[in-house]
């Protein structure tokens, strides 16, 4: 990604947090909203999936935002006029971090739904930029419910857990405690091309092993035991909330996908299939969960090394494990 593309989409994101009023006396959006999801429409026609660790904090005339990044915190503070409705003029103030030339005003679409807020803006692409440029950037914001008194509208911060190519997921867990966070890559010579592609497309949140199996070799994993989690967020959910009818239609396309024969559980929040497949010669069992967290979709890996029930219902209660933990932290 070249530098004038990446320097926009800072911009953008810095400015999904600066969320404006829909009408003047709409004291509903006050507060604070945090990043879910911002889709990037290239000119080449690709569609990017990203996220930033940003939250926003407003007031009648001013914004503030604040972001966690590799090199620490960063804070913005923007000027807004709603020119229309459903449309506003953001421009950020001098001085602030994402302000690296004259601030110019841009114009944002956006739509408030419940808790949700989508926020649309075409870039203005200059004579010099380079391809491809981005078209349009479509943001998604969940509102943060903050205690009186408490300053709790922030970042979450640095973690372990949430890592990866730098889509940070909007999704918190606190790992149980018989498990343990790996930093490495803990498939090897093992993987299953399935979990590759979730780390690879997803927005992962983390990769766990059993509490006293974290030991990682240069060449694979050790595992005593034989098994691992791996969570991930949706990005195909893209810059939209799953609502309970969109969640219907979800679980009928991955059940189309994966087979209803291998359904081994489902109910309003929750979609369950128990797979086994044999990669090299060694054969695993496969719980995959897809869990409806208020509008964004958690995956949850359980893998067990072995073919036999015992090793099946090993990889159904290590997701199970991961999916209760997760619900439990985004209520």
């Amino acid at each position: 990604m070249n530098r004038a593309l990446i320097r926009s989409v800072s911009v953008s994101l810095a400015l999904l947090s600066p969320i404006p009023l829909a009408e003047a006396n709409d004291l509903n959006l006050l507060g604070c909203w945090r990043s879910q999801n911002m889709d990037q429409y290239l000119s080449d026609g690709k569609i990017i999936n990203t996220n930033n660790d940003c939250v926003s904090e407003f007031s009648l005339r001013e914004i503030r935002s604040e972001c966690q990044n590799a090199s620490g915190r960063v804070n913005n503070l923007s000027t807004y006029e709603i020119t229309a409705p459903g449309r506003f003029v953001a421009t950020l103030s001098q001085g602030s971090a994402a302000a690296r030339e004259p601030p110019q005003p841009r114009v944002f679409e956006y739509v408030v739904d419940g808790e949700w807020l989508t926020l649309t803006s075409f870039p203005q692409i200059r004579a010099n930029a380079q391809s491809p440029a981005i078209d349009k950037l479509v943001g998604l914001a969940v509102r943060v419910n903050t205690p009186s008194g408490k300053d709790t509208c922030q970042p979450r911060g640095p973690s372990k857990i949430r890592v990866g190519g730098g889509a940070v997921s909007s999704l918190l867990l606190t790992v149980p405690k018989t498990y343990v966070p790996v930093l490495k890559d803990p498939f090897g010579p093992l993987a299953n091309p399935h979990l590759e592609k979730a780390i690879n497309f997803s927005f992962l949140i983390g990769q766990f092993v059993p509490a006293g199996s974290e030991k990682v070799s240069e060449e694979a994993v050790s595992m005593p035991g034989g098994r691992y989690v791996l969570v991930v967020e949706d990005y195909r959910v893209g810059s939209r909330p799953m609502r309970p009818a969109d969640f219907r239609q979800y679980k009928a396309s991955i059940k189309q996908d994966i087979g209803q024969d291998k359904v081994s559980c489902e109910d309003e929040k929750r979609l369950c299939f128990s797979t086994a497949y044999s990669r090299e010669g060694r054969a695993s069992s496969l719980t995959t969960e897809f869990v409806n967290l208020k509008g964004r979709i958690a995956i949850v890996y359980g893998l067990a090394f072995g073919s036999t029930p015992e090793d099946s219902k090993s990889a159904r209660r290590s997701a199970d494990i991961f999916a209760e933990q997760i619900v439990r932290d985004n209520p």
